[in-house]
């Protein structure tokens, strides 16, 4: 039962949360992924990147700014 796949629903959800950050007066995000190496190939790593994120770090940690 994978048919939820490949449909942007994650990028949508991600998308939103950072809208509604945005309404609240967030200026920056930070978000954490452990659990693998910076070389592993990881479908939320490349979530990261194609949303707009930074690494910031060598623990793999995420940075966006909210535009004004």
């Amino acid at each position: 039962r994978l048919e939820h796949r490949r449909k942007g629903l994650t990028s949508s959800l991600l998308s939103e949360g950072l809208h509604r950050l945005k309404a609240a007066g967030a200026k920056e995000v930070f978000v954490a992924h452990g659990g693998c190496d910076s070389d592993e190939t990881d479908p939320v790593l490349e979530l990261n990147k194609k949303t707009g994120f930074k690494t910031f770090g060598r623990d793999i940690f995420w940075k966006r700014l909210l535009r004004e």
